[in-house]
């Protein structure tokens, strides 16, 4: 049987699937092929396009069955689309057997559940990619920020309650373990969504488990609350890792987005409120996490120097910021230079 070029990028695809990696380039499809530059724009690019979903092209030669199971998230990076991700599930063995180097991973399927798993960014390959996805957000949201900032207010996705115990849990949080500080970041929480009715809706231990954890890193968030982004290293994203690892705030074991909106509210200047919909979408293109504390982690420290720190410390930006966050009556959620960041995002997606 003759083996076409749809074949072999899709035996690519297929292996760095098993292996946990759901991001990929053209650029890594061809160099693990080992096709030169110009054999791949010549033959292969065609192929590659017609099995895109969002740009079909029309390459002679391609299976149905190979078209449409690729979408771009991002500038030059791609992700299976559920019909790709149907195909790929459903082969046992290779279409061709093309030797793929193995990399170190423990990444699962992909799922767009409130329960799912978040892509593997452990080899090589992906931390470049993550890198260079970063840096292209950042300077998205510099070039932008007006504009985002303008569609974040006119949007009006956020009620007045968000706002309100978003505010009043920021403004008591001097005394972090106070029943009145933890009382409105606990209320916050709740107007945030982050505790839905229904089975299958997210769900918030006790306010008693969600306050003895808070009580458990006292010692550890008196110490953060003096923190600035400009001057982190390793022994101050140890502190913030032990904070993040102890909080308990959900029931299920996916932690990062209740602990860290949790967290924003006490520590404003160092955590951002990272959530599905916005922040891990419009930064990694998917919605999907792994249920894993030093996963989760390490996916926030990443986010926080890749793009937090940079956005907030960028000379035009503190400007801006500065001059939104004096004007509270217009602008009543710039509360900090991270959550204006946060709006930012939200309103990219606008």
């Amino acid at each position: 049987m003759e083996t076409t070029h749809a074949d072999m990028i899709l035996s690519v695809i297929y292996e760095l699937h098993k292996q946990g990696i759901y991001h990929f380039t053209r650029s890594q499809i061809r160099d693990l092929l080992h096709i030169n530059p110009e054999k791949w724009n010549s033959s292969f690019n065609p192929v590659f396009q017609s099995m895109r979903a969002d740009q079909p092209g029309g390459a002679p030669g391609v299976k149905n069955s190979y078209r449409n199971i690729f979408k771009r998230t991002d500038r030059g990076v791609y992700i299976l689309t559920e019909i790709g991700r149907e195909l790929i599930n459903g082969i046992t063995e290779k279409p061709v057997n093309i030797a793929i180097p193995r990399f170190e991973t423990k990444a699962t399927e992909p799922d767009e559940s409130t329960s799912g798993l978040i892509l593997s960014l452990a080899t090589k390959e992906h931390l470049g990619q993550e890198k260079l996805l970063f840096e292209e957000k950042v300077k998205q949201l510099l070039l932008n920020a007006e504009v985002y900032h303008q569609a974040f207010y006119q949007s009006e996705i956020f009620g007045k309650p968000c706002l309100y115990f978003h505010q009043r849990a920021l403004e008591t949080r001097k005394d972090p373990t106070s029943i009145r500080h933890l009382e409105y970041i606990y209320a916050m929480l709740v107007a945030w969504g982050m505790n839905r009715p229904g089975k299958n809706g997210a769900k918030m231990v006790s306010f008693k488990t969600f306050q003895e954890s808070i009580y458990r890193s006292r010692e550890c968030i008196i110490e953060a609350q003096s923190f600035a982004c400009c001057e982190m290293n390793a022994e101050k994203w140890n502190v913030l890792k032990d904070i993040f690892k102890s909080i308990r705030v959900m029931v299920s074991s996916t932690s990062l987005v209740g602990n860290s909106k949790a967290m924003h509210h006490i520590l404003p200047n160092i955590i951002p409120p990272i959530d599905r919909k916005y922040t891990l979408l419009f930064l990694l293109g998917t919605k999907n996490l792994k249920n894993n504390l030093d996963t989760e982690w390490d996916c926030m420290k990443n986010i926080i120097e890749a793009v937090f720190i940079p956005v907030s410390t960028d000379k035009k930006f503190i400007v801006l910021a500065d001059d939104w966050m004096r004007r509270r009556d217009e602008f009543p959620w710039d509360t900090s230079a991270f959550k204006i960041i946060d709006n930012l995002i939200i309103g990219a997606r606008k």
